[in-house]
């Protein structure tokens, strides 16, 4: 399978920071599909740039704010008409520009479950809650390490 991975990447110190779209890259990749990413950060910073035809699907994954404090939707611009998929990561805080966009994707993630009502109208919606990559967060591989919480909690102001 062909499929076009849209997400905006941050570029720290010359290099990708992680984050949840990066783990569902390396994911697809692993499971042999044929993967081009394209968003802002990325040689292709434009799904625009791309011949749809190209792919057998769009998956689009919100990875937050840029620098400008801008969110940034491709298919809601480019408007493929191949399968596409949204996983809003933050609807929460983002709950009109997410109920915006929804509609030029034909199926949407989204988190958190508390703001489901606001794809209420959309005919498929699922809840996705955000997920951790063993890659980076794997338990055991720490053990050794008395934890000093019980509970944490990461993310980042504007972006």
């Amino acid at each position: 399978m062909q499929i076009c991975l849209a997400f905006r990447q941050d570029i720290r110190g010359g290099k990708e920071v992680e984050c949840y779209a990066r783990s569902f890259l390396r994911i697809l990749q692993e499971k042999k599909h044929k993967v081009t990413t394209c968003g802002e950060g990325h040689t292709v910073p434009f799904l625009g740039e791309l011949n749809q035809k190209d792919f057998d699907l769009l998956i689009e994954i919100e990875n937050g704010r840029n620098g400008k404090g801008e969110l940034l939707f491709q298919q809601s611009k480019a408007n493929w008409i191949i399968p596409s998929a949204i996983w809003f990561i933050d609807t929460h805080g983002q709950e009109n520009a997410h109920r915006h966009v929804a509609p030029h994707y034909k199926y949407v993630f989204f988190a958190p479950w508390v703001k489901r009502d606001i794809f209420v109208d959309h005919p498929n919606t699922y809840w996705l809650p955000n997920c951790t990559d063993l890659k980076w967060f794997d338990r055991e591989k720490f053990k050794h390490i008395l934890p000093r919480y019980d509970l944490g909690f990461h993310s980042s102001k504007m972006g």
